[in-house]
């Protein structure tokens, strides 16, 4: 378990398969799989030349292009945020939508249209809900008017 922790945990690597457990709860057979799957990822992601293991493509709206994309999991489910800004009818917008990556093909499970926004973040926290929030203009001028 030292090993895992400081080989993978303390450099911040990912290891796929942990689905939220803790590495106290976790086999050693468990545990030797866990660290030679994060191992290959690694090895793959800090490639000169990294090889996809898998291909996925989400439909996109006319005229538009993806500006942010945020990779959520709990609890074994996994998803997909992605922001666009696009062009409807004349204007510009941002539309956010939520994918849920398990469904094969991801299946969009969300979705709101924005005319306007100043920022947007997502919680990074390993248990409890999943959570974006976005700024707009009018939650700003809410917050200037409270004071």
């Amino acid at each position: 378990m030292d090993i895992v922790r400081n080989h993978f945990v303390r450099r911040n690597l990912p290891l796929p398969g942990l689905h939220g457990r803790s590495l106290e709860n976790v086999t050693a057979d468990d545990l030797e799989r866990l660290a030679m799957k994060a191992e290959k990822y690694r090895i793959n992601w800090s490639s000169s030349s990294p090889r996809p293991t898998r291909r996925v493509e989400l439909p996109t709206m006319p005229n538009s292009y993806i500006t942010f994309l945020n990779f959520c999991s709990r609890g074994g489910e996994h998803w997909l945020f992605s922001l666009s800004s696009v062009r409807i009818g004349g204007s510009h917008a941002y539309v956010l939508q939520c994918w849920d990556l398990k469904a094969n093909p991801p299946l969009r499970i969300g979705w709101r249209i924005f005319r306007s926004f100043f920022g947007l973040a997502s919680n990074k926290l390993s248990s409890g809900e999943a959570a974006v929030a976005v700024m707009t203009p009018e939650y700003v001028r809410s917050i200037m008017s409270d004071h």
